[in-house]
């Protein structure tokens, strides 16, 4: 925080956090894989591309595939939560239940749907 310049105290303790830490994106989101099942990470304005960057760099991270390896990407409308749902805590679906939950949810979406 620079002084004589007007902070809004509601962001800083994440100004404060960003100030003092001194790993990257890519290493902080890894490492909270060390502590969680399931890590979200939210997207920014659409055309902000860096957010991709970082994901793509994620995926390319060899201890990303060797600890982590699955992502579940957000490309459906709400009328299908509870599809997501099923498919993110069911932990008795069969891969032939998981494949065609992916496709149901795949193929019946309301944004670029896959026929």
């Amino acid at each position: 925080i620079k002084k004589g310049k007007k902070t809004d105290n509601e962001i800083k303790p994440y100004v404060e956090f960003l100030r003092n830490e001194n790993t990257s994106a890519k290493d902080y989101i890894i490492d909270i894989f060390k502590e969680k099942d399931l890590v979200l990470i939210c997207e920014r304005f659409h055309p902000e591309f860096t957010q991709y960057e970082l994901i793509v760099e994620l995926c390319k991270d060899d201890r990303f595939i060797k600890n982590v390896g699955n992502i579940f990407i957000e490309v459906c409308t709400r009328n299908y939560y509870p599809e997501v749902d099923q498919f993110l805590k069911d932990k008795d679906l069969s891969k032939v239940e998981i494949d065609s939950l992916l496709k149901e949810i795949a193929r019946n979406r309301s944004v670029h749907p896959i026929s």
